[in-house]
This record gives structure tokens, sequence and C-alpha cells, in this order.
């Protein structure tokens, strides 16, 4: 059984650490792409902790995709990137969207 074909409406959840820097920039646009694909049947709760533009500030993610796109995207934290410390900095726990 795959993801595609998981029985249920319960949503799926891609989590991943330090993950797309070791793709090339087109990987990392497809990577992206797929995920949201996979809420065509089903919200997909997408968190990323990965070290942004400015690699002093590593943030922790959250994007909402519904229906093949992204519905909201969030950052939660910043982030010592190798985990001595984690300052949350999202105002409320779950960002609004169109998934719940």
């Amino acid at each position: 059984m795959t993801l595609m074909t998981r029985p249920g409406s319960a949503p799926f959840c891609v989590m991943h650490t330090a993950f797309l820097a070791h793709l090339a920039p087109p990987d990392r646009a497809r990577f992206g792409h797929q995920v949201a694909v996979l809420s065509a049947g089903r919200p997909v709760h997408w968190i990323s902790a990965e070290t942004r533009a400015d690699p002093a500030e590593p943030r922790l993610h959250l994007a909402t995709c519904v229906n093949g796109t992204i519905a909201a995207q969030q950052a939660l934290a910043r982030y010592q990137s190798h985990g001595a410390w984690l300052e949350w900095t999202a105002q409320s726990p779950h960002p609004r969207s169109s998934a719940r």
C-alpha cells in the first residue's frame, strides 16, 4: 500500500530536517510540488526544519497543503541547527487554514 492508495481521510504528516540543502534547486521545487500533490485526497501537514537564506536563522516551518496547493504556512520557531536550543516564535499553535 502506498500513501496515495491508503484508505481513509486522515491527514498525512511529512517531516524533515536538514534535507533540502542536499538537493539541487530544481529537485527542491519538485519535492515541494510532490508534497502538495499528496494533498489531493486529504490534508498534508508539512513540517520542515531547514536553514533558510540566512544560516544564522534556521526555522521550523509548518505548511498545510489541501487539494494540491499550499493553503497555509507558518514559521513556528527558530532553533540552533544542532539542537542546543529552540525558541518558539509562532503566535498561535495552529495556522488558520481551510484544512480544519
